[in-house]
């Protein structure tokens, strides 16, 4: 657990391969701009390449927390 939220170590089983889930402290998105601050973010990760970086593969907008 980190200082912003929590990444999980998940499998996508559709593509049989672990994947990341970033997943922010409610407390950090307390209201729509902070939600869309983090979108913004997500878009700029989804553009860069590199070799230490893990792709970004998918954006999703959850009513509620993973249990």
């Amino acid at each position: 657990m980190g200082a912003f939220g929590t990444v999980y170590r998940a499998r996508d089983p559709e593509l049989d391969r672990i994947v990341a889930i970033k997943v922010p402290r409610a407390a950090n998105l307390p209201d729509k701009s902070d939600a869309d601050r983090f979108l913004r973010e997500a878009r700029s990760v989804a553009n860069l390449r590199h070799q230490s970086i893990v792709p970004f593969m998918k954006w999703a907008r959850l009513t509620a927390r993973p249990t």
